[in-house]
């Protein structure tokens, strides 16, 4: 009887995380029975997009998921193999799928995870980029390459390798300072894993004073989720896939974010292999440069561009239309949206330092690009 009640319990908790009967109320469950925590959070399917959120108001910090070790695919750093970390992760992936592990996670991957590299030469262009377009065809090889090393370690096909690769690349979080089996010193190798019902969490770049969200409690051996700014009921949970910009977001992901008020991770490529950062001190390229040399790279880069940003900020408000039904937009409107979305963040921040060069004082107006735009 106190079985039964158990069963009853846990299957209550996975009901108000999922609908009865979906592929995530039975990896809820199978969470719980491992000992995990769910929290008050839930998967929604807003707009055609999975995520987390919120079924009660929950203050920054408030504790939403614990998943423990023995429901995540992971990989410790290790030299000896001769893999990268990624592949290793790639590899564990590979095993567990081979040997019918981790079942009710795996049921919840999708079949495919297209990147840019997938992407046509047409929508390639569409960035306004040669180096991203550059870098999103040599991916193809760097993978090819990737999944020549990996095969031989696993008892899977090369397609179980190339799929494993694409949901470790657009899913698995880095953990730099040690995983589950960390010495707790400079010495920890990093740790990458595959996380259940973490990995439903969609990306957003936190705001200042935000807490990050995804931490280790080493006690539990488990990766926990937490809110990571005061939430309201039915908001979202999110967590950051990368501080890099959206070169790398469009690289591993194959989206771009649009930003609004938020701190500002974009390169601006300039040419003659000029590339600034905006999370570096671009005073430093001010110095180097001269204001006016700097100011006509920024305005000769703008020129070159086919478009304007008025004119892109009107095609990405006629792309939102470009819809089959029910929200589903069709593959080539989203690629174009993130595209779109791509340049006007670069064209944006590119405006926003020729206004700060030409302000009454340039050098500190270009520091603050590197916060909210």
């Amino acid at each position: 009887m106190i079985m039964l009640q158990g069963f009853i319990l846990l299957t209550a908790y996975a009901s108000a995380f999922a609908p009865t009967g979906t592929p995530e109320h039975a990896l809820a469950a199978w969470v719980k029975t491992e000992g995990g925590f769910i929290g008050d959070v839930a998967v929604e399917k807003r707009d055609g997009v999975r995520g987390l959120y919120t079924t009660k108001d929950a203050p920054k910090g408030t504790l939403l998921l614990s998943v423990p070790e023995a429901c995540c695919i992971a990989a410790d750093e290790d030299p000896q193999w001769g893999l990268s970390l990624r592949e290793l992760t790639t590899a564990r992936l590979v095993g567990s799928r081979t040997r019918g592990e981790h079942e009710p996670y795996i049921a919840t991957l999708p079949s495919d995870e297209p990147l840019l590299c997938d992407w046509s030469d047409a929508e390639l262009a569409e960035l306004q980029s040669l180096r991203l377009s550059d870098d999103a065809r040599g991916m193809l090889p760097f993978l090819d390459e990737s999944t020549a090393r990996i095969l031989p370690w696993t008892k899977g096909t090369e397609a179980d390798v190339r799929w494993a690769e694409r949901m470790v690349r657009s899913r698995a979080l880095l953990f730099d300072d040690g995983g589950f089996n960390s010495l707790g010193d400079l010495d920890s190798p990093a740790m990458m894993a595959l996380v259940p019902l973490l990995d439903l969490a969609n990306h957003r770049t936190p705001d200042l004073g935000e807490v990050e969200p995804v931490g280790l409690d080493p006690s539990a051996r488990a990766v926990t989720l937490a809110a990571p700014r005061d939430l309201k009921e039915g908001d979202e949970v999110t967590i950051c896939y990368r501080y890099e910009g959206n070169e790398k977001l469009l690289l591993d992901y194959g989206f771009a974010e649009a930003l609004g008020g938020q701190p500002c991770y974009e390169e601006i490529n300039l040419g003659d292999d000029l590339i600034l950062d905006s999370t570096l001190a671009d005073t430093c390229a001010l110095d180097d440069l001269g204001a006016t040399r700097f100011r006509e790279l920024l305005q000769a880069s703008l020129a070159a561009a086919p478009t304007t940003l008025a004119e892109d900020r009107a095609m990405l408000s006629e792309s939102t239309t470009l819809e089959v039904g029910y929200g589903e937009w069709r593959v080539e409107s989203v690629r174009l949206f993130h595209a779109l979305t791509y340049r006007i963040g670069q064209k944006a921040l590119m405006t926003k330092m020729l206004e700060a060069l030409e302000s009454d004082d340039p050098a500190a107006a270009l520091e603050t690009i590197r916060l909210p735009r």
